[in-house]
């Protein structure tokens, strides 16, 4: 059950919080909504996404739409963290730094060209600022890699960032990659020092399995879009095993084809109930497994870490199909094309 006396008013705050999720009749309502405008206004009854979008309904862009969208997630983020006790605190912030890797990672392609479209605009002045260790208007100002790297020291990036910067063909992969592995490592040591015991073996759980299975996805990737060398590919890899030992994670990088990386993903025991024979994905593996992981584990210890990873999954899982509807919306989807884009 975790540790009762510690988490009782903070699992309570959450499972209230959960409550104003969205549900399958409101994503129904949301789809037959004929305009941005009337999604915003369903959407501003719910008390958080009346706190983002305010007196903002019409004349809202798909790109104001989506960051206004992704802000309610820092509202929710603000509100569990000032009801948390100091352990939490400190990992609530060390978790943060999942949503300054999405940010970075956004600037990132921007300084590269590989997308010169990105919206650029603040993120959000009071609520990412107060908890972000990023100069986010440098960041945004910043022309080059070489540039944004500048605005990043003092700030844990800095390093590995410019560790990569050095080689002569650092690609935007090599950048995101040491993103993500600077932040499960830091996840992991900041939950040594301040969780407590059974917390640690939660997290150890969750941060565990899908630290595998973004291992298998970034493999998966690397061998169908990006044909990169095993060489390259032995160095994204975030060298934690939990489940999938280290020698099966080489041996699935050596497979010549995603035929063979195929066959290997059917000899590991761990994922022969979620393989279907036509159609091996590790992307669609990965989302069923962590969903089910989630939940399962809020389930069993709802009085535990786990009350707050399971929200913020919960959350960005909402976040996701509120981007999708919103893009289905402008393009005037039907209400059924809508619903399969969404997952419920």
């Amino acid at each position: 059950m975790g540790d009762l006396l510690e988490y009782s008013g903070l699992a309570t705050k959450i499972k209230a919080m959960k409550s104003k999720l969205l549900r399958e009749d409101d994503y129904i309502n949301l789809a037959e909504s004929g305009s941005i405008a009337d999604v915003i206004s369903y959407l501003k009854k719910i008390e958080t996404y009346d706190e983002v979008f305010g007196e903002q309904t019409e004349n809202v862009s798909i790109q104001r739409f989506e960051k206004l969208v992704r802000n309610s997630l820092y509202v929710d983020y603000d509100k569990i963290y000032r009801f948390s006790g100091e352990k939490q605190k400190k990992y609530l912030k060390t978790y943060f730094m999942k949503y300054e890797v999405d940010f970075l990672r956004k600037h990132i392609r921007r300084c590269l060209a590989v997308h010169t479209n990105i919206d650029t605009e603040s993120v959000d002045s009071t609520l990412f600022d107060k908890k972000s260790c990023l100069d986010e208007n440098g960041i945004r100002a910043a022309q080059s890699m070489n540039e944004l790297i500048a605005a990043l020291v003092n700030t844990p990036y800095y390093a590995p960032l410019k560790m990569v910067s050095v080689k002569s063909d650092a690609s935007l992969f090599d950048y995101e990659t040491i993103l993500d592995i600077l932040y499960f490592r830091t996840i992991w040591k900041i939950a040594d020092k301040v969780l407590s015991a059974s917390d640690r073996k939660i997290l150890r759980k969750t941060f565990g399995e899908k630290i595998d299975l973004l291992n298998l996805v970034w493999i998966y990737r690397a061998k169908k879009y990006y044909k990169l060398s095993q060489i390259q590919m032995y160095s994204m890899v975030i060298p934690e095993y939990y489940r999938i030992k280290k020698q099966d994670m080489i041996w699935l990088i050596k497979c010549e084809t995603l035929e063979e990386f195929d066959e290997g993903l059917k000899k590991l025991s761990y994922l022969r109930h979620d393989l279907e024979p036509e159609n091996i994905n590790p992307e669609t593996i990965y989302e069923e497994r962590m969903e089910k992981l989630y939940l399962n584990t809020v389930k069993k210890e709802p009085y535990s870490i786990a009350c707050i990873d399971s929200y913020f999954y919960m959350k960005e899982c909402e976040i996701k199909n509120l981007i999708r509807l919103g893009e289905c919306i402008l393009y005037q989807e039907s209400t059924d094309t809508i619903m399969k884009c969404i997952k419920i």
